[in-house]
């Protein structure tokens, strides 16, 4: 770690805290019904959705089949307490271009190929810590540079924009009212690109890794 990074004590504790034990795709339709739990107690508590009768939320499950989709999970103490989903677009196209179609045909046009990076949830027990959110960012930025992806997306309310800007050098590209399938939930697209991403994620042998306590740590100074 660069000498000249401080850290204080509490920071230390915070990331270090033992969140999760692992991150890593989901194993079965067990675990995946425990992500549409997360998920829909999440978007109820932010009032981006209406509480189900089942408790699970469903937000493209018909991505979630697909070869193209992975679905990564935090686990701590045998229990899901985090989740990020990433897609490749292929003929399905992608989650955001539901809310996005123009702007993901043009960048499209651009030769540029897509990912989309959705569905990122934490439980409300291992919000104050962040470490749940900076693993589950890192591991699945790791994935998605082994993937032939060159562009990657991700739908964000307005008030967390800054933290990807900062974090993965992402910029706004447009902005709605409100996503499909949700309540009161405006929306901003932000666009990164491998070769603007910053040093520390360029290439995914050298990519911060969600369990490398010490890389994280650096992270937590971007937010």
């Amino acid at each position: 770690m660069n000498p000249s990074l401080q850290f204080d004590a509490d920071t230390l504790r915070t990331i270090t805290s033992g969140d999760y034990e692992e991150i890593r795709p989901v194993a079965n339709i067990q675990e995946l019904e425990a992500v549409y739990r997360l998920t829909h107690d999440c978007y109820v508590t932010s009032e981006y959705a209406s509480t189900q009768p089942n408790g699970l939320l469903l937000h493209y499950p018909e991505y979630d089949v697909v070869p193209e989709t992975t679905v990564l999970v935090a686990i701590h103490q045998g229990e899901i307490v985090g989740s990020i989903s990433c897609t490749v677009s292929d003929t399905q196209g992608l989650t955001i271009g539901h809310d996005f179609p123009e702007e993901c045909l043009q960048m499209e046009k651009e030769g540029r190929v897509l990912c989309a990076i959705w569905r990122l949830v934490v439980k409300s027990s291992h919000r104050n810590s962040r470490q749940v959110l900076l693993g589950l960012i890192s591991e699945v930025t790791r994935r998605l540079l082994e993937s032939p992806m060159t562009t990657f997306l991700f739908v964000v309310n307005p008030k967390h924009a800054r933290i990807y800007e900062r974090l993965l050098n992402m910029r706004t590209v447009a902005t709605k009212d409100g996503a499909e399938g949700l309540n009161n939930a405006p929306a901003v697209l932000l666009r990164g690109d491998r070769e603007t991403l910053p040093a520390q994620w360029r290439l995914a042998d050298f990519a911060v890794r969600s369990t490398d306590l010490v890389g994280l740590l650096t992270l937590e100074l971007f937010l």
